[in-house]
């Protein structure tokens, strides 16, 4: 039997499924579809999985890992939810020479200084490049103008800094440039949306580079009557859900009904599949369907799996070189990485979420590599705003 250990923090809501990673993970790894997996070098095998709630405290962070590799003695490693908690993840397994895949992390910075050979594979497109395939479609319909609020952190500093590379290459004129500190929730977004309006009233898009526990503050303030500014496009890197992110557009790790054509398996079979096993671990949640909060660390435990089917060995020098090898398709997208372990092959897609007199549809619109996917807008988005800007179907 092989164990393999992570960390799971308490501030997700369980609405959004993550309390239930550790479940999701036992169809990840295969146990649920034939009991074992087997490898060139031996099996069949059992993963038995060990979790702790850090409580997204980074000291708990590193208190864990080194439970888990000293006290436990787990075999591998998967890696906790945010770009902070995982640089610390990586210090502690870095020290005992330790494989991390991690899913939940974005932030180049976690790749700037890897050594060689690197341990540490992230399954998430960088945060660099989170607004590539959203500015060119905005772009491409016309988009001229970008008014910025962005949070300092390390996550939003990375798609910044990407960002400015794409809005030079596409020609798209900053014009407003805000910056906060997220550290200790102190920041007042209504006077920092208010700067904003001053200095760009009508705005071609809206950009904020904010984190998950802002999306909703932000929302609110900017559709506020007191405020009333209304960009033609609004886009956040981390929407609120459901009815709070109306018309939001979002760049999205990942999408339960996106059909990945060459990800043949037959225990996934597709993500939509992933989403009936989903919803059927966390029936009493009541959500609607999976988010990429679950499906990321799924397919995680799901590379791994498939990581250790190509290890010469069960040795972490084996099983990094496995993942350093692997290139394949998932339901999370593409899985390939480069030197410092960053997975090259997956790009964003953007979503929007619509609804209709009944319903609320949250709809892709528009992908880099998916040549079959779909739009499921029929309509001018943005209906009830005539003065803002309408995305078409459009697919390159």
């Amino acid at each position: 039997m092989f164990e393999s250990g992570l960390c799971l923090s308490n501030w997700r809501s369980t609405n959004r499924g993550d309390g239930f990673v550790s479940r999701i993970l036992s169809l990840a790894n295969k146990t649920n579809y034939d009991s074992s997996i087997n490898t060139t070098w031996g099996g069949p095998f059992k993963i038995e999985l060990h979790a702790y709630d850090d409580k997204s405290n980074v000291t708990l962070t590193r208190q864990f890992y080194e439970q888990l590799i000293v006290n436990d003695s787990v075999n591998y490693t998967l890696g906790p939810f945010g770009s902070s908690f995982t640089e610390v993840a990586m210090n502690v397994t870095d020290l005992y020479n330790y494989t991390l895949i991690f899913s939940q992390a974005a932030d180049d910075a976690l790749f700037a200084n890897y050594r060689t050979p690197t341990y540490n594979f992230g399954i998430m497109t960088e945060g660099s490049s989170y607004m590539q395939t959203t500015m060119q479609l905005l772009s491409s319909q016309g988009a001229k103008t970008v008014a910025v609020l962005r949070s300092t952190s390390g996550f939003t500093t990375a798609v910044w800094n990407g960002f400015i590379q794409e809005a030079k290459d596409l020609k798209l004129q900053i014009v407003a440039n805000i910056t906060y500190n997220s550290t200790g929730g102190t920041a007042n977004f209504t006077d920092l949306i208010t700067q904003l309006k001053k200095l760009v009233p009508h705005p071609d898009i809206f950009l904020s580079l904010s984190l998950l526990a802002e999306g909703q503050t932000i929302v609110d303030i900017t559709r506020s009557q007191s405020i009333n500014w209304q960009p033609k496009a609004i886009v956040m890197t981390s929407p609120p859900d459901g009815d709070n992110a109306f018309y939001i557009i979002g760049p999205d790790q990942w999408q339960w009904d996106v059909p990945y054509p060459d990800f043949k398996d037959p225990f996934y079979i597709s993500a939509k599949t992933y989403n009936q096993y989903y919803l059927a671990v966390t029936s009493q949640t009541g959500e609607v369907h999976a988010t990429s909060y679950s499906a990321g660390p799924s397919v995680s435990g799901y590379v791994l799996t498939m990581a250790l089917e190509q290890s010469k060995s069960a040795s972490q020098l084996d099983l990094r070189n496995a993942l350093a090898n692997t290139n394949f398709s998932t339901i999370f997208g593409n899985i390939s990485f480069n030197v410092a372990g960053q997975n090259i092959a997956k790009q964003m897609i953007i979503t929007q979420v619509l609804r209709n007199a009944t319903n609320q549809l949250e709809c892709q619109l528009w992908t880099w590599e998916l040549q079959n996917s779909r739009s499921c807008l029929s309509y001018p988005l943005w209906l009830h705003k005539p003065n803002v800007m309408q995305l078409q179907k459009r697919r390159y």
